[in-house]
């Protein structure tokens, strides 16, 4: 699918943003990615890692950085890269709105290494970050038995250690 032309804006994350981010609902299989309600105290408390993604002043999405956030329980993480993840609103996945968004916030960062982690179901964003640059660096199982990817990206280029495929 084509890159959509979207123009949007970072802010900080607002208690109001947290508590609407943690009420939408996903379809099956990503689901997954549903926060609920019970999770507000705790993004809350992180709440300076997150930033809204607007556009024209409506909530679309949020971007967060830091390992408090972004790292999954039972990954590998060696120090060094910045660890970021995204979220797009329920009603604007799958409608080629993610590659030019994270495209424009990647191109807002100054960091040498990236990293993020998603969920090895989830093929639409693994697509996405391996068409922004990102690869392959590790393979886990969560504690919920839910198996992720580890992705890095590199602002100089791929390093040859990180394989362009999955081992």
């Amino acid at each position: 699918m084509p890159a959509t032309p979207l123009t949007a804006s970072l802010r900080p994350l607002t208690g109001a943003d947290a508590a609407q981010i943690c009420r939408w609902h996903y379809p099956p299989p990503y689901h997954f990615y549903d926060l609920g309600e019970e999770v507000l105290p705790e993004l809350l408390r992180w709440i300076a890692h997150y930033q809204a993604i607007t556009r024209q002043s409506e909530l679309i999405g949020f971007f967060a950085t830091g390992k408090e956030v972004c790292q999954i329980p039972g990954g590998r993480y060696p120090e060094g890269p910045l660890d970021i993840g995204i979220g797009l609103r329920p009603d604007l996945t799958g409608r080629g709105l993610g590659e030019p968004l994270l495209r424009q916030i990647l191109a807002g960062l100054r960091e040498p290494r990236l990293r993020l982690t998603v969920a090895e179901f989830n093929a639409r964003a693994i697509t996405v970050y391996h068409r922004l640059g990102f690869r392959w660096a590790g393979r886990f199982v969560s504690s919920q038995q839910v198996p992720f990817w580890i992705m890095e990206r590199y602002a100089g280029g791929y390093e040859p250690d990180v394989p362009d495929q999955p081992a």
